[in-house]
Order: C-alpha cells, then sequence, then structure tokens
C-alpha cells in the first residue's frame, strides 16, 4: 500500500461514515478490569458494558484475508466518541500483532456505518481489504466491524462499525 492509496482509503471510509466525528477511541489493555479501573480513576467512575467476542458469539469471523478465530473481552463507555478497552483473549489477532510491535495502548479510531456488508464491499472496489473484521454479534444477528490499515506499517487504524439494533446483555467484569 502506498501512501497516496492510504490517503484515497482514509478519505472512503469519511464517506461511508455517519458523520464527520470519531465515534470511537479504542485502546488494548492486558486487564480489562484493571482497564476499566485506570480510566474510571481519570475520567471518575463510569457506566461500562461488557462483551466477549468469539467464534461463539461473532458468528462470522475473518483475518487477513482467511477466516478467523480470535478472542477478545471489551468495554465499551460513553459516546462522543466511545472508549473501548480491548483485552486480547485468544489470536491469531489484529491486536496480538500490536502488542508485539507496539504494545499496549492507543490502537484505533472507529466511525459509525448503516451497513457494515455495503461498506465492506465499497472498500472492495477500492482495493482495500479489512485486515480483521467480525459480524452479528447483534441479538438479531446484525452488528459489525471490520478494520482498515491506512498506512504501509499498519500503524493507523480505522475501524468501521454497525452498532446492532439490539445488544444482547452485557456480560459480568
Amino acid at each position: 500500500m502506498t501512501v497516496s492509496h492510504g490517503v484515497r482509503l482514509a478519505k472512503k471510509l469519511a464517506d461511508l461514515s455517519r458523520n464527520p466525528n470519531v465515534d470511537q477511541v479504542a485502546f488494548l489493555v492486558p486487564d480489562l478490569r484493571a482497564g476499566i479501573e485506570q480510566w474510571n480513576a481519570l475520567l471518575g467512575e463510569r457506566e461500562w458494558r461488557v462483551y466477549q467476542y468469539a467464534p461463539s458469539t461473532l458468528p462470522r469471523l475473518g483475518f487477513r484475508g482467511g477466516p478467523g478465530q480470535f478472542v477478545m473481552r471489551l468495554a465499551l463507555s460513553g459516546s462522543g466518541p466511545q472508549i473501548e478497552l480491548i483485552e486480547p483473549v485468544a489470536g491469531p489477532s489484529l491486536y496480538h500483532e500490536w502488542i508485539k510491535r507496539r504494545g499496549y495502548g492507543p490502537h484505533h479510531v472507529g466511525r459509525f456505518v448503516d451497513d457494515i456488508e455495503t461498506a465492506m464491499e465499497a472498500l472492495r472496489r477500492e482495493g482495500a481489504e479489512p485486515v480483521q473484521w467480525g459480524t452479528g454479534y447483534g441479538l438479531d444477528g446484525d452488528g459489525g466491524f471490520a478494520y482498515y490499515e491506512l498506512t504501509p506499517d499498519g500503524d493507523t487504524i480505522v475501524e468501521l462499525i454497525q452498532p446492532p439494533r439490539r445488544r444482547r446483555p452485557s456480560d459480568p467484569l
């Protein structure tokens, strides 16, 4: 991928998004409970929704052009932008690659889209494939996400997110 391709991809990602703002900022953490405690200390006590995404709860997964088998625990809080904490559990995954190269901390920004499949297909037509993706985590089988690397070194990542109409209840921490 060239830098100019990354710029074109960034513009297309912006075109597909619901609004011009960053909807989510995500951080990789080694321990979800400790990450939540740290963020609560920084921002004040917040409500967090916790989920585990795995092949059993995320029926369609992909990673680097093949099937995905990754497992992660995540916590979501707030909006404008939403804070997401991700604890990688099993890989291979984009998270494990990132931690090996860069360690824990800031990972990606997210943008909301109306339909993840339509967005992914539009990006395929531009020659862009998601690095990691998953769909079907909502109660109605909707909801999905797809990560795109914008730079040749993979150090700038944007996630497109289709929030589900109905989420399953938060998992216990």
